[in-house]
């Protein structure tokens, strides 16, 4: 089966948040059960080529149709892990992806309204024999309607569209103008039963095109795929869900145990297999941080500062483990000023104490050596989709604070409250999020951490022993793929429009 995942980020080399790392695990471990994996990105002036194995300049250019002019796009093809990755760098007067970031930008539904028609483009014009076409989130949901509306035709045979939403939260809200742009009629579109965003008529919402024009869609856990079908949890589109809810599901995500294996992490300081072995990185990001090198419970929040992390509970795990004489560490930035505004103030109040540091950047190597040096993970997410770092945390023998909320109530069960096994028993959560709720988790986590050593190393122990890989999500997908590549092969399109 030939699988291409229209993406807009893949780990390492061009990451923003948990999408990447999902593209990277989900590709790899379908690359390992035997199918041909290709993953289609921008080619952003931004990405991290140093990680790909190798990187060239195809011969031949795709030509793509944007605002009624025919550009040019050059095509660069790499290896990522033995992955194919194809990337479009178009020449256009735009500079659409040759920018700092990847997204952030007022022209963000342009930019990616051209990549998705130019990599159908180039699916069709190297007649490129695709069984599955994956969609991820809004910046690729329009590739369903054109597909089937503008290149079906054009495909040496029909695939079928699954359509993955990462984040309900960020839908990509356009007028139907933008759809021309793209040469499509947005005016068509702009009906109920197509893009037409469910509250505001004159607005065309492209993650629902995702989902109505897909043969199957999915979120990241199962929890979240229950949350997203409620007034509040759907953010709009709870009722197109429900509507195409025979196609609806929800998939746990995984990790890439070879990518995050504390055993053989060449950027942690103290590679170790064993929990007691984390004491030494602990002392030495303590010293590299110029923090008090002592032994203190460690907390640490590795996160996107922004509002549905639960940044207020942050602030408050923040106080109440330095009034517990702990140790805290924020790695982490966001783009709302005024909740970084906050976190600086946080950094200007406690600038002189030594158990507390803010490092406001994303930092690969610097999270890598946090999941193997705290002992805590707070993690108090107002809505979370699934969730990577509290895997990661329990890989490393970090112990997840968790919200039971969407993929963290699917993954960590509290040791005390839970009716789940003990052995499934990882870490420690609270269902409301206030005040009261942070508190109660946080302390009783802080209260093994003091009174109960040989519980807390029997919990980090079968913290790193548990299996939240890719290869139990992976059968997942591919269950989906038999039942909607049959369904696409058999009538032509399986979009329920």
């Amino acid at each position: 089966m030939h699988i291409i995942h229209l993406a807009p980020e893949i780990a390492p080399i061009a990451k923003v948040g948990g999408l990447a790392d999902v593209v990277y695990g989900l590709s790899k471990a379908q690359k390992k059960a035997g199918h041909t994996c290709t993953i289609i990105l921008p080619k952003y002036a931004s990405m991290n080529t140093e990680e790909l194995d190798y990187l060239e300049k195809l011969p031949e250019t795709v030509h793509s149709t944007f605002e009624g002019k025919q550009y040019s796009n050059s095509i660069w093809k790499g290896s990522l892990e033995n992955l194919d990755c194809l990337f479009i760098e178009p020449h256009t007067e735009h500079a659409f992806f040759d920018r700092e970031q990847q997204y952030g930008y007022d022209d963000d539904i342009a930019r990616f309204l051209y990549f998705c028609r130019a990599a159908l483009e180039l699916l069709c014009q190297r007649q490129i024999e695709v069984d599955i076409l994956h969609l991820h989130d809004w910046q690729s949901a329009i590739a369903a309607p054109l597909y089937y509306d503008t290149f079906q035709a054009g495909m040496l045979k029909p695939c079928g569209i699954c359509y993955t939403i990462h984040n309900i939260a960020y839908q990509g809200h356009c007028s139907p103008n933008e759809l021309y742009r793209a040469g499509l009629d947005g005016h068509y579109y702009l009906q109920a039963d197509k893009l037409q965003d469910p509250h505001d008529p004159n607005c065309i919402n492209l993650m629902k095109g995702g989902i109505v024009y897909s043969n199957h869609v999915n979120t990241v856990s199962p929890s979240y795929a229950q949350e997203v079908l409620t007034l509040e949890g759907g953010k709009g589109l709870d009722g197109v869900l429900h509507h195409h809810q025979d196609k609806f599901s929800g998939v746990l995500n995984g990790i890439d145990l070879e990518a995050w294996n504390p055993a053989k992490d060449s950027r942690i300081t103290y590679p170790y297999s064993r929990f007691s072995e984390k004491k030494k990185n602990k002392k030495a990001l303590q010293k590299e941080l110029g923090m008090s090198v002592e032994e203190r419970p460690l907390v640490a929040v590795i996160s996107r500062l922004v509002e549905q992390k639960g940044v207020h509970l942050m602030e408050r795990g923040i106080h109440e483990t330095l009034a517990r004489g702990g140790q805290f560490i924020v790695l982490g930035n966001g783009p709302d000023r005024n909740i970084m505004h906050r976190f600086y103030e946080l950094q200007r109040q406690y600038a002189e104490n030594p158990n507390i540091r803010f490092l406001f950047a994303y930092n690969e190597t610097l999270s890598h050596k946090l999941y193997a040096a705290a002992d805590l993970l707070l993690i108090p997410s107002l809505f979370e989709p699934c969730g990577l770092t509290q895997m990661i945390g329990l890989r490393y023998g970090t112990i997840p604070i968790v919200r039971e909320t969407g993929g963290l109530a699917d993954t960590i069960f509290d040791i005390d409250y839970s009716i789940r096994p003990e052995k499934e028993r990882y870490g420690f959560s609270f269902r409301h999020p206030d005040f009261g709720g942070v508190d109660s988790a946080l302390h009783r986590a802080l209260d093994l951490w003091e009174n109960d050593q040989k519980k807390w190393k029997q919990l980090g122990r079968r913290g790193m022993k548990a299996d939240f890989s890719w290869n139990i999500s992976s059968l997942s997908y591919q269950a989906i793929y038999d039942k909607i590549a049959v369904k696409s092969l058999a009538t032509g399109r399986g979009a329920s429009v």
